[in-house]
């Protein structure tokens, strides 16, 4: 597991939500480099269970990490057609999915593999809502902070808080308007 050092850093003046104009031009990609568009929450609980079925199928059968990684990567492939994840890695498709769904505008995510040793989000945010990630990162075990660019880093240790996270944003999904 990765160590990633606890800081709670967000700066509120510099925080900024692209336009429409934006969006549609890229700055939601996800790793299809496809905009994610409108998320529903009957969505983003269906993603964060299938995660989780996922995980724990693969956690008794696979326990070297690169197998883990190739493993979950062959079931991308396999089921793409099957599994609504957006274009989303499995591992961080419903933490995503949930930002969006509360209306964060995604730009970046990974489930840490290859260059990136941690699961970890990049997010566009009004200041009332970095608020929110911010809540659902205390009890998550997850850390947000801003990167210098008006946009926040949601971070975790593993894919567990990662997971912790989703389900945190999807226990206060009653407190924001539907998509």
């Amino acid at each position: 597991m990765t160590t990633i050092e606890v800081t709670r850093g967000v700066d509120f003046e510099t925080l900024w939500v692209p336009d429409e104009e934006a969006r549609d031009d890229g700055f939601t990609d996800n790793c299809e480099y496809e905009p994610i568009g409108a998320v529903s929450w009957n969505q983003v609980v269906e993603v964060s269970e299938l995660e989780v079925e996922v995980f724990a199928e693969l956690a008794t059968t696979v326990t070297d990490a690169d197998a883990f990684e190739a493993a979950l990567a062959e079931l991308e492939y396999e089921n793409a057609p099957y599994w609504d994840l957006g274009g989303l890695e499995l591992g961080v498709a419903a933490a995503v999915l949930a930002l969006s769904a509360v209306g964060c505008v995604t730009c970046f995510s990974c489930r840490g593999h290859g260059g990136s040793s941690y699961p970890q989000i990049r997010l566009a945010a009004d200041a009332r809502l970095a608020r929110v990630v911010d809540q659902c990162t205390l009890p998550s075990g997850c850390v947000v902070e801003s990167d210098g660019e008006g946009l926040l880093w949601v971070c975790a240790p593993s894919l567990v808080e990662m997971f912790a996270f989703a389900d945190e944003l999807i226990a206060l999904r009653n407190e924001f308007a539907p998509h």
